[in-house]
């Protein structure tokens, strides 16, 4: 970076004319010949971390939770802060700013019962989660952590975190190839998986240009990329505040998530994005400019923005999918939009300036309200949804396919379809459209592809798979085999992985006992997350003993019967055989 270049020029000159500052101020007295020497004065000159007062760094040492947020928020510099409280910080601790950072952000929740246990050792996999949370890491291959030899024992909270660690290469293990989850995790190591995620922070003002070969994050305001190239992830965080970020000449290869800013910040000028654009600003005050030549695919509002268009020469803002937004905030558009989604409930949105060539209100924005300012246009329409426009623009054409449709603004055309009923500039319409009957497209069946089970042993947690899944007139039977545990293994959750994966489970019956018609009032168990069903959601208690099992079955076997189901899919007849 040109910035780095010019200190580092700076600093050789005053090294010449005063050979006695050759002290390396990061040089802690205990990291000489250590294996993260490097790393860890790296992030000491960004103040990332500190030494202790007797100028070491103690590198092998365990570190604190309060010590992790501690430096998840020094690289983040979060600004918002949870009003929630946990017994054990104090408000006069170090590091209860921290805390309430961290809260805020959605990094940690604390470990239950009103207590954040900020002097316990973090574990390993405690670690991960909050890495996961704090970069909003995504997830290909959930089973990606299932390449360590302990994976059985990474907790299902955990596994996504860690497999997205894993198969980004962030994370790799400890001798033995051991993830070791439940192993502490040293001041050292945390401070590696930073430095494996980020190339590089910029938290100084001025200008920054060179490229960028991994994830680049800047925290600081009054910032310039220039002509640079970074082939990751750009992270712009809360540390900015409110102050001004210019990317120009810029070609972002991965993502850039928007966490700060101000109402007059982000400027993209001549700045190409080939990811998605996430706007997630804390309190929805944000306004993110698109100039010359810029490109942004695709963006993703999960917060209030206001998102311009100004003295563009090419396609600036493409697809806008507004995702969700907190009770006040307001989506602005200003300039003229290819497409726009609307999925998150009682949104407010306006079209300041400009034209939408299709508006889609989808299923899950309901009760959400678009604004059209004087001389604004909107090709298309479409509602699935009870949803409304208003204001004094032009709607040419809208298509209703829901009720309690409202349109104040009368199209130039519409449509509403048969069964639905939609007001339009303050008359009842009843639909009476029939579109021409197409064939339905033949039923897929629903494949379940595994099937595991947690449990908690003397030795602490373990996840248990089916090694093979075996179908027999159409139902899928997944067995386990828990003989082996004494009483006091607890059991914790399941988990089930299919094709799709976004499928309901409803629960039956249980060793042929049937949830819905026993005469003991007790209805059939709906299961929308199949992929964390725990033991709390069913009986209201974290864990059953495999003893409290065996004495109600007489130490036999527990059959669950289910079926999955998802609309478009053909619903598939499961059981769960658990010999105990």
């Amino acid at each position: 970076m040109r910035q780095r270049f010019k200190k580092a020029v700076l600093m050789s000159l005053v090294f010449c004319l005063f050979p006695g500052l050759m002290l390396n101020s990061f040089a802690f007295s205990d990291m000489s010949g250590h294996w993260a020497e490097d790393v860890v004065s790296k992030w000491a000159g960004k103040e990332v971390v500190k030494g202790l007062p007797d100028d070491t760094f103690r590198p092998d040492a365990n570190i604190t939770r309060a010590e992790f947020v501690t430096i998840v928020g020094n690289v983040m510099k979060y600004v918002n802060k949870s009003s929630e409280e946990f017994v054990d910080v104090p408000e006069t601790e170090w590091y209860a700013e921290h805390v309430a950072k961290a809260v805020a952000a959605g990094v940690t929740t604390g470990v239950g019962n009103g207590k954040f246990a900020p002097k316990n050792s973090i574990t390993r996999q405690e670690a991960a989660v909050m890495i996961y949370r704090a970069f909003r890491l995504q997830v290909k291959n959930k089973n990606a952590a299932d390449k360590f030899s302990d994976a059985g024992l990474i907790a299902t909270w955990a596994k996504d975190a860690v497999s997205a660690l894993t198969e980004k290469g962030y994370v790799t293990g400890r001798p033995g190839n051991r993830f070791a989850p439940l192993d502490y995790i040293t001041r050292a190591e945390a401070l590696k998986i930073i430095d494996n995620i980020l190339d590089d922070i910029v938290n100084n003002s001025g200008e920054y240009s060179g490229d960028i070969s991994e994830n680049l994050l800047v925290n600081t305001g009054d910032v310039t990329l220039k002509g640079m190239t970074v082939k990751g992830t750009l992270y712009l965080a809360e540390g900015i505040g409110d102050g001004n970020v210019t990317l120009d000449n810029v070609t972002v290869h991965g993502d850039i998530l928007v966490y700060g800013g101000g109402e007059n910040s982000i400027k993209l000028k001549d700045t190409v994005v080939d990811g998605n654009l996430y706007v997630l600003k804390y309190d929805g005050k944000v306004r993110i400019v698109a100039a010359g030549n810029t490109v942004v695919n695709n963006t993703q509002v999960l917060s209030g923005v206001n998102l311009e268009e100004k003295d563009l020469t090419s396609e600036g803002f493409g697809k806008v999918e507004v995702i969700s937004a907190d009770p006040g905030e307001e989506v602005v558009l200003d300039g003229d939009f290819d497409e726009v989604s609307v999925t998150a409930s009682g949104s407010k949105l306006k079209l300041k300036n400009g034209t939408i060539g299709t508006l889609n209100m989808e299923n899950d924005a309901t009760g959400s309200v678009i604004e059209l300012d004087e001389g604004t246009v909107v090709n298309t329409v479409l509602f699935d949804t009870a949803a409304g426009i208003s204001g004094n623009g032009t709607v040419k054409n809208a298509v209703v396919k829901a009720d309690h449709v409202i349109l104040d603004i009368v199209p130039e055309n519409f449509t509403v379809y048969k069964g639905f009923t939609a007001r339009v500039g303050g008359n009842e319409v009843v639909g009476d459209y029939v579109p021409e009957s197409e064939p339905a497209p033949a039923p897929v069946a629903i494949v379940p592809k595994s099937v595991s089970v947690t449990i908690k042993t003397g030795e602490g947690f373990k996840t248990l798979t089916a090694e093979n899944i075996t179908k027999k007139n159409g139902l899928y039977v997944a067995e386990f085999s828990l003989k082996s545990y004494d009483d006091n293994t607890q059991l914790f959750s399941a988990k089930i992985e299919a094709e799709p994966q976004d499928v309901v489970l409803t629960l039956t019956a249980v060793n042929g006992i049937s949830l819905s018609t026993n005469g003991t009032g007790v209805n059939a168990e709906i299961i929308e997350n199949v992929s964390d069903i725990t033991v709390k959601s069913l009986i209201g208690a974290e864990s059953v003993s495999l003893g409290t099992i065996r004495s109600l079955v007489g130490g036999g076997v527990v059959y669950i019967d289910g079926y999955l189901k998802k609309d478009g899919y053909t619903d598939v007849p499961v059981r769960l055989i658990l010999a105990v």
